[in-house]
C-alpha cells in the first residue's frame, strides 16, 4: 500500500464507519496519546522498564495507530502526504548530505549498561557496569 492509498484507505474507512473526521485539535490530541502508548513500549521494550502484568510488546501495533491518526490529519487538512514527504527527502539531502558522514558522533556508539558476561578467554563470569564502544570495524568493552 502506498502512503497516497493509505490516505485514500482511511478516509474511506471514516466516511463508511467513522461517521465524521474528529476535529483537528482533537485528532491532535489522539496522535499525542498514541506517541505516547508508542513511548511505553519503546521504553518497556529496549530501555529499562519492564513490561507491568498483561502488557505486551505491541511496537508495530502502536506504530500503525500513530500513522493512522497522522493520515487522519493529513486528510482533512489536505496535505498530500506522498508530496511533503518527497520534499523532506528532498530538502533533508540537500541540506544533510555529507553533515552525517562527516559527524565523529555517529561513528562510535558508545554503550554503558549492567550485565552479567562471561569471558571466553578466563571461562569466568563477572557482573557489573560494562562501559565500551561499538565501531564498524570492532567491539571493545571493558569491565567498570
Amino acid at each position: 500500500m502506498t502512503i497516497e492509498e493509505a490516505q485514500q484507505a482511511v478516509d474511506k474507512w471514516i466516511k463508511e464507519n467513522g461517521v465524521r473526521y474528529f476535529s483537528e485539535l482533537t485528532n491532535m490530541a489522539c496522535l499525542t496519546e498514541e506517541v505516547g502508548e508508542l513511548a511505553r513500549v519503546m521504553a518497556r521494550t529496549y530501555g529499562d522498564q519492564s513490561f507491568k502484568e498483561g502488557e505486551k510488546a505491541n511496537l508495530g501495533e502502536e506504530m500503525a495507530d500513530v500513522l493512522w491518526v497522522l493520515l487522519c490529519l493529513a486528510n482533512q487538512t489536505g496535505v498530500n502526504l506522498t508530496e511533503e514527504l518527497q520534499k523532506s527527502f528532498d530538502k533533508k539531502t540537500k541540506r544533510d548530505k555529507d553533515r552525517h558522514k562527516s559527524n565523529p558522533k555517529l561513528k562510535i556508539r558508545l554503550f554503558n549498561v549492567t550485565k552479567i558476561v562471561y569471558n571466553i578467554q578466563t571461562k569466568r563470569y563477572f557482573g557489573g557496569k560494562i562501559k565500551g564502544k561499538l565501531t564498524a570495524e570492532k567491539k571493545t568493552m571493558s569491565h567498570a
